[in-house]
């Protein structure tokens, strides 16, 4: 079975239904639910989704739409170690350099995937885009 280190804006995508990008993020969170691949989204991101999710749905539906998302989805840690690493990396993007640092702690994970991969260019991990992953 495939590990994949999913993106905030991935899972923001499906849960806000934004447009042309809610299609591939939902399929591949579907394909996650059945099982067919595994998922994982860093512990900063339950924050983050929180915060965009609730202007679309209010505070009680966000949360619902957490605690079914946490039924299938791993969660990465967090560190000190995560903290400095993303501090010292040359990322552009602090948030990134979390979830970076955070997938590569999992040996499993095989793959980033996001919609915007310019922005994980540093990675030494294969960085796809959801429609890429389940064509």
């Amino acid at each position: 079975m495939k590990h994949y280190c999913v993106d905030t804006n991935v899972v923001i995508d499906m849960l806000a239904n934004r447009g042309e990008f809610a299609e591939a993020a939902s399929n591949l969170m579907d394909a996650a639910g059945r099982g067919e691949i595994c998922v994982y989204i860093s512990s900063l991101s339950y924050s983050n989704i929180y915060y965009i999710i609730r202007r679309y749905l209010g505070h009680e539906r966000t949360i619902e739409s957490l605690k079914e998302l946490s039924k299938y989805v791993g969660i990465l840690p967090v560190n000190g170690k995560i903290i400095r690493l993303s501090l010292d990396s040359e990322f552009g993007d602090f948030e990134d350099a979390i979830q970076y640092f955070s997938a590569l702690q999992n040996r499993k994970i095989e793959a980033i995937v996001t919609r915007n991969v310019k922005d994980f260019k540093l990675s030494t991990l294969p960085v796809l885009q959801p429609s890429e992953l389940l064509v």
